[in-house]
């Protein structure tokens, strides 16, 4: 996947989980901004098969979790 982006206030990144047994699984994950990548608190994970479906995973999970309208706080 691409290059962590921003959505809000929320920093979303791809991880890739590598596993012999399973095959790679990957995950778009929403965090908090609040300095650099890996230091802000994490509010949402999805699975990831494509960017776009993450990413509208990931905008329904914030909708879900802090209200609908695009400003999650």
């Amino acid at each position: 996947m691409s290059k962590p982006i921003v959505i809000g206030k929320y920093r979303i990144k791809w991880i890739t989980y590598h596993c012999l047994y399973f095959g790679d699984e990957q995950y778009a994950v929403a965090e908090k901004i609040g300095g650099r990548i890996g230091s802000g608190k994490e509010v949402c994970r999805v699975s990831a098969d494509s960017e776009k479906q993450a990413k509208e995973d990931i905008e329904k999970c914030l909708n879900d979790k802090f209200g609908e309208g695009g400003v999650w706080e």
